[in-house]
């Protein structure tokens, strides 16, 4: 069938009257098991009938096509097949091709050596099949244990070549072997160790050991006064901290300048804020 513009669609060899003179455009209709024609521009001319012809095409002949991909580890890996330019398929999966010279190509995957491209020759009506194989590259994996013990309720953790963070003792997914990088999470309070290179032997796990450093840390003890003071609820802070009543000590605090500030009370002019320095294994007393 075919239409003109707007109207209804239309028989072969009917006629469309009382069409404006101009160009128009002919469309034809999709068939099952056919290829329709392309569009055509047909200028009506005055008091004339314009003929013209279109002939549907049986589509191309075509053969079929599967690709087996060894070994099963790589299908397990996601090893695909596409023609050229195509979509992926798996292994075994059969595709109807037109005939004629094809290029079968394969995925990458990180871990297998592709199989080369290779060139299909497909026949009419006929099943094409190609055996494929990828190699499995040397790999290992990474084991890293952290410490000391004390560190390890902060959860240190590490990672391989800024993938994903990993906890002490764990081991990692399978690499390629060659050197790769170990670095290491921040925990508060403790010096990471620096990053450092592995080496990757096939077949084997490499384990690395590495250790945090406790960052140096002092105590604050803060005395305040008067006493009445004291009763109407004086406390004092560290850092905009939790507040602490006179004489508390707070413990493990880095070394360096804090700041000391003091809870407001109605009646009573706290003291100004203050700059204390905490000495590595001191307690200052203010």
């Amino acid at each position: 069938r075919w239409k003109g513009g707007p109207r209804a669609w239309q028989p072969s060899g009917a006629v469309l009257e009382n069409l404006p003179v101009g160009r128009h455009e002919v469309v034809f209709a999709s068939v099952k098991g056919w290829i329709k024609p392309k569009n055509l521009t047909v200028t009506i001319k005055r008091k004339q009938t314009t003929t013209v012809s279109a002939e549907y095409q049986p589509p191309p002949p075509t053969g079929a096509l599967k690709v087996e991909i060894t070994p099963p580890a790589a299908v397990e890996a996601q090893a695909q097949w596409r023609l050229k330019g195509g979509s992926w398929q798996n292994s075994g999966v059969q595709v109807q091709v037109p005939v004629g010279t094809h290029q079968v190509e394969f995925k990458s995957l990180r871990l297998w050596d592709k199989p080369t491209e290779m060139t299909v020759e497909i026949r009419a009506n006929q099943l094409s099949e190609v055996a494929a194989e990828y190699v499995k590259k040397p790999s290992g994996f990474v084991k890293v244990t952290l410490g000391p013990e004390e560190v390890l309720a902060g959860r240190p953790r590490w990672r391989l070549d800024e993938g994903p963070w990993l906890d002490s003792g764990a081991t990692s997914s399978e690499v390629l072997t060659g050197s790769h990088t170990v670095e290491f999470s921040p925990v508060a309070k403790w010096d990471p160790p620096e990053k450092m290179t592995v080496e990757i032997t096939r077949g084997r796990t490499t384990e690395v050991t590495a250790a945090y450093r406790k960052k140096p840390t002092g105590s604050l003890q803060v005395i305040l006064g008067p006493e009445p003071a004291l009763e109407a609820g004086g406390q004092w802070r560290l850092d905009q901290g939790s507040w602490n009543g006179s004489g508390a000590v707070v413990e493990d605090i880095l070394t360096g300048p804090h700041t000391v500030e003091y809870k407001p009370l109605k009646g009573w002019n706290p003291p100004p804020r203050a700059t204390v320095t905490i000495e590595k294994d001191q307690t200052t007393q203010i």
